[in-house]
């Protein structure tokens, strides 16, 4: 069983720490920004913390006893330096890609020939 709003909740955040995984236990250390304080506190249901619980014991068959999932939020300090969410960490390569396009465009050899010919120069390019 999955969930596409559980999923959605857990881009907010990211892995924190590289996850422990031994015979005894699977440690997993996922943190929030305070921006995202709200997703944090929804994760950290009752309800939801036990099926996000369950979904890693399946996924790496163990036990759920042996599965420790610690959500916390990070420092402000530390999280406008370095934390980056998931969906953060998505927009920032989505970025880099279009940038990549945008570039890929202007600097096309018929673009450039168009330029030429018609004595001007292509200034802006929309991306769908």
């Amino acid at each position: 069983m999955t969930s596409p709003a559980t999923a959605s909740n857990l881009e907010q955040g990211n892995i924190l720490k590289k996850m422990d995984f031994s015979e005894e236990a699977f440690k997993v250390s996922y943190g929030f920004k305070n921006s995202a304080k709200v997703f944090w506190e929804h994760l950290n249901g009752v309800k939801t913390k036990t099926f996000l619980v369950q979904l890693i014991a399946n996924f790496f068959h163990c036990p759920k006893e042996n599965v420790f999932l610690d959500l916390v939020l990070v420092e402000e300090d530390v999280s406008k330096e370095t934390f980056l969410s998931m969906a953060e960490t998505q927009q920032q390569k989505d970025q880099i890609e279009r940038e990549k396009k945008r570039r890929g465009l202007t600097n096309h050899p018929l673009i450039k020939k168009a330029e030429k010919i018609f004595n001007s120069r292509v200034d802006k390019v929309i991306l769908n």
